[in-house]
C-alpha cells in the first residue's frame, strides 16, 4: 500500500535556493551592505518561511513569508560593518515547511577595510628590557573620506603626555606620546574623538613598566632560625641595572643591629652583590622581625630599590632539628 501513500501526499511545497552563499568581498567600514537570495518554491503547495536567523547586531533579515507555487521569493541579508575590522562571516538557519529540507543554511562574508589606519598599532608600552622606549609616534590615516580630531583624552595623566601633530588636514595626523612616569607600572589610554560617523573614536592602549632602571632581586629574604626549617644565616641580593651601563651603590641604608650587609661587584657584568646576613645576637626569640634595606644609585639618585628583610629566631628550630 505505500504507493497509495504516495499518490495523496502530492500537495508539497519544495523549496530552490538560487545560491547559499555571497562573498561582498572588500567593503568599507562603517557602511551597510544587502544581498538578496532568491528562493524558488518548485512544489505544487504554497511554501511558507517561517525563520531566518539567528539575527545578530550586525546582521538584519528580511524575507517573504509565502511564496506560492512556481513562485520565487528572496531573502534579504544586510550586514552592518560599522564596529567591524577585517573579515566577518555570518551564517543563518532557513526554516520553511518544504518536508524534504525544512531547513537551509545561508551565509554572507566580507572584509571590512578599515576606514582610517592606525600605524604601525594601537598599542604603545613603554620601558620593557634594555632598551627603554620613551616616546612613540602613531600615525592616523584616512583610508577614503577626510577626517578631523576633535579632542584627545587619556586617563594616563602624570604618567604620560601627549601632542598631536597635523601632517596633512583631514587626511593624516601624528599622535606623540611621551612616557613621564620615573617608576612603576601602569595600563591606560589615549583616545582620540573623529569626526568620522562609522568610527568615531580611536583607543591606543598605552602599558608601561618603567622598572627605575635598576633591577633588584629578590624583592623580599628570610634569614634566621626559620620555624621548621634549616636556619638560613646566608642570602645573596643582585643590583643590575637594565641598559647594562656601569654604576655604582651609592648609598646603603639598614638596621646595622640586626644585619650585617658585604658589597661585592659582580664578576661577569655591570652589577653587585649584597651578602645579607643575620646578627642573630640581637634577635630575641619570639615572633619575626620585619626590616628594610634601602639601596640607592648614582643612575638613579632620587629613586630607591627596597628589599624586604624578615628575620627569625625561632625556638622551635631547636626542637625540630635536636639529636634526641
Amino acid at each position: 500500500g505505500g504507493k497509495l501513500l504516495l499518490a495523496t501526499a502530492q500537495e508539497a511545497p519544495h523549496m530552490l535556493l538560487s545560491e547559499t552563499t555571497f562573498d561582498f568581498k572588500e567593503v568599507m567600514q562603517g557602511s551597510v551592505v544587502s544581498h538578496d537570495f532568491v528562493v524558488w518554491n518548485t512544489g505544487n503547495a504554497v511554501l511558507r518561511i517561517d525563520q531566518v536567523g539567528p539575527t545578530c547586531g550586525c546582521l538584519k533579515t528580511d524575507f517573504d513569508e509565502s511564496i506560492p507555487p512556481g513562485g520565487a521569493g528572496r531573502i534579504t541579508l544586510t550586514v552592518d560593518f560599522a564596529d567591524h575590522e577585517g573579515p566577518l562571516e555570518r551564517t543563518v538557519g532557513v526554516f520553511t515547511n518544504d518536508p524534504d529540507s525544512d531547513d537551509a543554511t545561508l551565509s554572507v562574508k566580507g572584509t571590512a577595510k578599515p576606514l582610517l589606519q592606525v600605524r604601525p598599532g594601537n598599542t604603545i608600552s613603554f620601558g620593557s628590557g634594555g632598551k627603554q622606549l620613551k616616546k612613540a609616534s602613531i600615525e592616523v590615516v584616512s583610508a577614503g573620506e577626510p577626517f578631523h580630531i576633535r579632542n584627545v583624552e587619556t586617563d594616563l595623566k602624570g604618567k604620560v603626555d601627549y601632542q598631536l601633530e597635523t601632517v596633512q588636514k583631514g587626511r593624516h595626523y601624528r599622535l606623540n606620546v611621551t612616557n613621564t612616569a620615573k617608576e612603576g607600572t601602569y595600563s591606560g589610554f589615549v583616545k582620540l574623538n573623529t569626526d568620522l560617523p562609522g568610527k568615531s573614536t580611536i583607543t591606543i592602549r598605552v602599558t608601561g613598566n618603567m622598572e627605575n632602571e635598576i633591577a633588584v632581586q629578590p624583592k623580599s629574604i628570610a634569614l634566621g632560625k626559620l620555624p621548621s626549617q634549616k636556619p638560613v644565616f646566608s642570602k645573596i641580593i643582585t643590583v643590575v641595572n637594565n641598559p647594562h651601563k656601569v654604576f655604582k651603590i651609592t648609598k646603603l641604608t639598614y638596621d646595622k643591629k640586626l644585619l650585617v650587609v658585604t658589597n661585592k661587584p659582580l664578576p661577569k657584568k655591570a652589577g653587585f652583590s649584597l651578602e645579607v646576613r643575620p646578627n642573630m645576637a640581637n634577635l630575641r626569640p619570639g615572633p619575626h622581625l620585619v626590616t628594610v634595606l634601602s639601596i640607592q644609585t648614582d643612575v638613579a639618585p632620587k629613586a630607591t630599590s627596597k628589599v624586604e628583610v624578615r628575620l627569625y629566631n625561632s625556638k622551635q628550630q631547636t626542637l625540630a632539628t635536636g639529636s634526641n
